[in-house]
């Protein structure tokens, strides 16, 4: 072969490994061009996903203020209505005089040193056909202490009165129970509630039950809240309770199971009472009682307070 010959192939060798060269090189930038836009494209969407969380942070921040100064406005609410009823009760002379169960009324009562909810419930009481017979029966009035009791004993005087049970001229309402019968509710039993028309021995045992979770009826009017009970309107002529016999949930000794049978507690709040009690000792009153919450929220309300007066014990 030639010298020019050699002198070719080496150039044709050397421009094919230029070549080759240009063209891996050109895919290497264009690899690389894309790497970059690729990444450009993630920091922005990285960008994206941080101003959005951080968004979406405020904007959580900002409605948990606003739920907090609302839970606040709620509190000093409670509070002010707690501190006026106080006021109230502070600025109230206990005046001691002979007083007569059977007629006084419920102002007459807190100035003798009862509750007003203890002043109602006499009033419902009597209201229902209830009557204070002896000086004794004063004392199983709901709420009354020992001490209490023996301050107002000396000054009870109960006058005499015709024992009658007065009866609406309504007309009857069931077949089969003997006429001017009042069935108590709190003393009943399930042969009795059969005799009035409407109620089955199904229904008979639903009062019966929905009494023993209750711990008794205060009035008669909460059969209403027994499901699916029918003729209620005609069946309540012929009820009557005695809510002296209330039978009283000590929250400071029940287990978590018992308080969440009660219908007036459910389950979240007789745990928390629970833990409550674990924490900070026993629930002395029912003010205490509506301080108890639970992930920043109050679980007891007034109304709850209402419900519950005629039935929590708060004794250890």
């Amino acid at each position: 072969m030639k010298r020019g010959q050699h002198t070719d192939i080496r150039y044709g060798i050397l421009a094919l490994i230029l070549l080759i060269g240009s063209v891996i090189a050109g895919l290497y930038l264009l690899n690389k061009n894309d790497a970059a836009r690729e990444s450009k494209m993630a920091q922005r969407e990285r960008a994206a996903f941080l101003r959005d969380s951080i968004e979406h942070d405020i904007e959580k921040k900002a409605e948990q203020r606003e739920k907090w100064a609302a839970e606040k406005v709620k509190r000093e609410k409670q509070k002010q209505e707690r501190e006026r009823l106080r006021l109230a009760l502070d600025t109230i002379t206990i005046t001691l005089h002979p007083f007569d169960p059977n007629t006084a009324d419920s102002s007459e009562f807190v100035h003798l040193g009862l509750q007003p909810w203890m002043g109602h419930s006499i009033e419902n009481y009597r209201a229902k056909g209830g009557k204070f017979r002896k000086p004794e029966d004063f004392r199983r009035v709901y709420g009354m202490t020992d001490s209490l009791y023996s301050t107002l004993e000396p000054y009870i005087t109960i006058k005499p009165t015709n024992d009658t049970a007065g009866i609406s001229n309504q007309r009857q309402y069931a077949s089969r129970i003997k006429k001017d019968t009042i069935l108590q509710l709190n003393t009943t039993d399930t042969a009795e509630l059969q005799m009035l028309r409407g109620i089955g021995r199904y229904t008979a045992q639903q009062i019966i039950s929905y009494r023993e979770r209750l711990g008794g009826y205060v009035s008669k009017e909460q059969i209403r809240e027994i499901p699916n009970l029918r003729n209620v309107d005609s069946i309540l002529l012929y009820l009557s309770t005695d809510s002296l016999v209330i039978k009283p949930l000590y929250i400071n000794r029940r287990s978590v199971d018992v308080m969440a049978r009660h219908p007036y507690l459910n389950f979240e709040q007789a745990r928390a009472i629970n833990l409550f009690r674990h924490k900070h000792g026993t629930i002395k009153n029912f003010e205490q009682l509506m301080t108890i919450k639970e992930n920043g929220k109050f679980l007891f309300t007034a109304s709850d307070t209402i419900l519950l007066h005629p039935y929590l014990s708060f004794s250890e």
